[in-house]
């Protein structure tokens, strides 16, 4: 459920984040948003779990599956992956369906979308194998044993010391 979900809030939030940074702002503001959006990918992890601990200790998810799923559903890394795919999709294809008078939601999911199909693919396998993985945050947050993830089942299971397998030689 926490790989599924991360991933499609993955594709959402990076996906129009990034056709917005690519075909909707000029490209000097594009940058400047890019930029910070780079920077803060800099900041190391550790750095910011205070603080986004408070954040949603505040708003009332900082002991349930949501307080997990959300902070993991953007990354700056995917908005780069999806502003780069989206900047090889030439501007003339996005004018002809706004002159053809579709929206910006229709020119995203019925052009954009299924032009994309391969970088959807690829961040929709590194983001459900990074969410089925998460142990770090999910261990701060998680606090009722009916919503651990697999890797917390598996601390418990074998404790700190791993699994004692003999392997024959």
């Amino acid at each position: 459920l926490l790989s599924v979900a991360v991933v499609l809030g993955q594709w959402i939030v990076c996906g129009l984040a990034g056709y917005s940074l690519s075909k909707l702002f000029e490209r000097r503001v594009g940058r400047k948003i890019l930029l910070v959006f780079l920077a803060t990918s800099m900041i190391p992890t550790t750095v910011t779990i205070a603080a986004s601990y408070l954040c949603l200790q505040r708003v009332g998810i900082a002991s349930n599956m949501l307080g997990v799923i959300i902070p993991m559903t953007c990354s700056a890394s995917n908005i780069l992956l999806f502003k780069s795919n989206f900047d090889g999709i030439s501007d003339d294809i996005v004018n002809a369906a706004r002159i053809d008078g579709a929206g910006e939601m229709a020119v995203f999911t019925k052009i954009m979308m299924p032009l994309c199909k391969p970088i959807f693919a690829t961040i929709g396998l590194l983001t459900f194998g990074s969410g089925w993985g998460e142990f770090f945050w999910s261990n701060i947050i998680l606090r009722d044993r009916s919503q651990f993830t697999v890797p917390m089942v598996l601390k418990i299971l074998f404790g700190t010391s791993g699994a004692s397998v003999n392997y024959p030689m």
